[in-house]
């Protein structure tokens, strides 16, 4: 097409220019405040250390804990192990306990602090090593930490929960599209976080408007149940006998966690933080249906609180445009159709 043009094309410049850029991109990732990205970078006295963290945050959102290791990066950004870390500091803090839920399974990291008497840190990410030592990934705001410290981990309520919500939302949501489906639909992948869900699934074609409008009917049937939602550690053979839904390509070891709703609607193999009950969830709408793959079709679906933002930025877009077209929203639609109408 260049040549047709009367133009060349320097394909090495480019290359050059593309290496060039994509090794930009490698130094931003490991420059990160994200300094878990580094795992494999741990010192080899820290990830040889068999100890793992014990976890302790699916019913509770503090504990006491002692700081076992603090790495922080060099001038050449690899980890190294050190005894304090000061205010503005960049670290890896590993403890012997947390409530901190590490990002795994789909399922985003907690946030909130690490603190004592002498110093406070915002946690950025939280990651799980192979050992089971999970790296809290902290920004030091103020004082002084230290290594063999007694120190506080709490987490932010309000975000575990929104998080919570869109977990078991999610496993409503497969549920549900089983049932309105075919049984022959299994999750393909997934993101919780905390203002939105995402969920893929297997399935050969888009689901129609009507399939969508039933799925989120019965979602939201099932929150307004208000369901216990029910938690056991069981022996994977039982597990199975319950009916617990297993997600293909997940590695699961001799005993694993269920998260079941009470009527048996949902019950799946998770290790996520989940509510207490389906009525928590306030709402389940889904804001978009799309293909990703072959075969592979993707729901994007929001809850709780999210929901209400989503409808507050709905009802300040009408006004907007009713204002701009000087009529009331009931009319909105004849005063857009009616130029329409005329132009054509």
């Amino acid at each position: 097409m260049a040549a047709e043009e009367g133009l060349s094309v320097d394909e090495e410049g480019f290359k050059a220019a593309m290496e060039k850029q994509k090794e930009t991109a490698r130094a931003a990732t490991r420059s990160k405040d994200d300094l878990a990205l580094a795992v494999n970078a741990i010192p080899e006295e820290v990830s040889e250390d068999p100890a793992a963290t014990e976890y302790d945050g699916y019913d509770n959102l503090k504990c006491d804990a002692k700081v076992l290791y603090i790495l922080k990066a060099d001038p050449e950004g690899n980890l190294q192990k050190v005894d304090f870390a000061s205010e503005g500091d960049d670290i890896i803090a590993i403890c012997d306990k947390t409530v901190l839920y590490a990002t795994m399974g789909g399922q985003i990291h907690d946030e909130g602090k690490i603190f004592n008497s002498d110093f406070e840190a915002d946690v950025i990410s939280v990651d799980k090593d192979a050992a089971g030592k999970y790296l809290h990934t902290l920004k030091v705001v103020k004082g002084t930490i230290s290594a063999g410290a007694a120190v506080k981990v709490e987490v932010d309520r309000k975000t575990r929960l929104s998080i919570a919500r869109n977990h078991t939302a999610t496993h409503i949501l497969l549920s549900a599209l089983k049932r309105i489906l075919g049984s022959q639909v299994e999750q393909a992948g997934s993101y919780v976080g905390s203002d939105r869900l995402r969920f893929d699934f297997n399935h050969f074609r888009a689901m129609t408007a009507d399939e969508l409008a039933k799925v989120e009917e019965l979602v939201n049937d099932v929150v307004l149940q208000a369901l216990p939602v029910e938690t056991k550690v069981l022996g994977i053979e039982e597990a199975r006998k319950l009916g617990a839904t297993a997600i293909f390509g997940e590695k699961y070891g001799d005993v694993v966690r269920v998260v079941s709703t009470e009527d048996g609607f949902s019950t799946e193999f998770c290790g996520g933080t989940h509510l207490k009950n389906s009525g928590q969830v306030g709402a389940i709408k889904i804001t978009s249906e799309s293909g990703v793959a072959a075969g592979v079709r993707r729901i994007e679906a929001i809850t709780g609180t999210g929901l209400f933002g989503r409808i507050h930025e709905d009802e300040a877009l009408i006004r907007q445009v009713s204002g701009a077209l000087k009529t009331q929203k009931n009319n909105l639609a004849h005063r857009v159709e009616a130029p329409l109408e005329e132009n054509r």
